[in-house]
C-alpha cells in the first residue's frame, strides 16, 4: 500500500495481480490502493484460455495456434468456459466440431477437464506454475506497456456489467472474468456478450467470488478502516 500512496491523476500506475486467490485479490488491491477500477486488473483467463485451447486442440488433432477463447468468472473450479466462447482459424468452435462431426458435449467435457489443470498440476507437483503463467502477464503486459491494444480475458473490477452484482449484497462493485480490451489505460473497455445461455454458471461463479470478497473485505474493514 505504501508504495502507491504518492501516486495521483495520471500518475496511477496500472497494476496486474498475479498470485492465488487471484479474483478476489485483484478486489483486495483495488480497495487498498484506491486506483480507479481500469487501473487494477488480475491475470487469469489469458492463462486459463490457453489452457483449454491446447486441450480442446488435442481432440480436433490441430496444433491449436489459432485458437481463441473467452472465459469467464472466477479462477478455479468455477470458471466458466462454453464452447460458443472459443474459435478455430476465426470459426467458431460449435460450427467447427458440426463440421467435423465431433460431439460438442464431448468438447464441453474436454473443457470441463482442461479447466482443472492448474488445480492437478499443484497437486502432482507440489508447485505452482511459472511459465504459463509468465506468458500470459507477459501479452498483457505488451498491450499496457507498448500501446497495442487487445481484447483479453482478465480480472476486472466490475459493478453493473453483466447484472451479477445484487441490492442484496451491499457490494458495490466486485472482481470477475470478463472480456476486456486492455491497453495504455489499463482495462479500457468491458465488453457485455449475450450470456443467456450461461447465466446461471456467470451467477453462481459470482457467489463464490463474493464469499471471499465479504471475508477480505472485513479484514480490510477491521486492519485498514477500509470499507
Amino acid at each position: 500500500r505504501q508504495l502507491y500512496e504518492n501516486c495521483s491523476g495520471d500518475d496511477f500506475p496500472v497494476l496486474v495481480f498475479m498470485g492465488n486467490p487471484v479474483t478476489a485479490m485483484t478486489w483486495v488491491a483495488y480497495k487498498v490502493t484506491g486506483f480507479p477500477r481500469s487501473h487494477v486488473m488480475g491475470q487469469a483467463g489469458n492463462l486459463d484460455s490457453r489452457r483449454i485451447c491446447h486441450a480442446i486442440a488435442q481432440v480436433l488433432g490441430l496444433s491449436g495456434n489459432d485458437m481463441r477463447g473467452i472465459v469467464f468468472g472466477d479462477h478455479g473450479d468455477s470458471m466458466v468456459a462454453s464452447p460458443r466462447f472459443f474459435t478455430v482459424g476465426g470459426v467458431p468452435l460449435d460450427t467447427f466440431a458440426q463440421m467435423e462431426k465431433i460431439d460438442i458435449g464431448e468438447i464441453q467435457r474436454v473443457i470441463d477437464q482442461a479447466k482443472k489443470g492448474g488445480t492437478h498440476f499443484v497437486h502432482e507437483t507440489g508447485r505452482s506454475a511459472s511459465a504459463g503463467p509468465a506468458r500470459a502477464a507477459c501479452d498483457m503486459l505488451r498491450c499496457i506497456i507498448h500501446g497495442q491494444p487487445e481484447v483479453q480475458p482478465v480480472v476486472a473490477i466490475i459493478e453493473s456489467e453483466y447484472g451479477l452484482i445484487e441490492r442484496s449484497d451491499n457490494l458495490d462493485s466486485m472482481s470477475f472474468g470478463v472480456p476486456a480490451k486492455i491497453g495504455t489505460g489499463g482495462v479500457e473497455k468491458i465488453y457485455e456478450l449475450p450470456v443467456d445461455d450461461i447465466r446461471g454458471q456467470l451467477m453462481d461463479s459470482a457467489g463464490f467470488i463474493k464469499e471471499d470478497i465479504r471475508h477480505a473485505a472485513s479484514i480490510l474493514k477491521e486492519t485498514f478502516s477500509i470499507m
